[in-house]
């Protein structure tokens, strides 16, 4: 296995084909000139994978928070930053007390 981008003969070539770089791998095998490559452990692996879900998480709940933000601004009501829990049980609080919309506000 080969990391292409600690390998510039092949990165930085100007003929990018398959074969091309095949063949120009196949030289650098041969002369043992090859950078090492390693492999991360199964813990690295699992914490990458962690991190990136956490990561994922994390710009999803600050997307939800946004949109409720914009919700509870377009009936007027201004919100300061709290918890995403926080911020979801007040939506639903003013949402349950608020007059049911009638279809004259439906956009169409």
């Amino acid at each position: 296995m080969v990391n292409t981008l600690k390998f510039k003969v092949v990165n930085e070539s100007v003929k990018k084909t398959d074969k091309h770089d095949a063949r120009m791998l196949a030289e650098f095998l041969e002369k043992d000139m090859l950078p090492e490559s390693r492999l991360c452990s199964q813990t690295s692996e699992d914490l990458r994978r962690l991190l990136k879900t956490r990561s994922i998480v994390v710009k999803a709940m600050i997307g939800i928070k946004n949109q409720i933000h914009g919700l509870l601004l377009g009936y007027g009501i201004e919100t300061k930053r709290v918890s995403a829990s926080f911020a979801v049980s007040k939506t639903i609080g003013v949402l349950e007390v608020l007059p049911k919309r009638s279809s004259h506000y439906l956009i169409r």
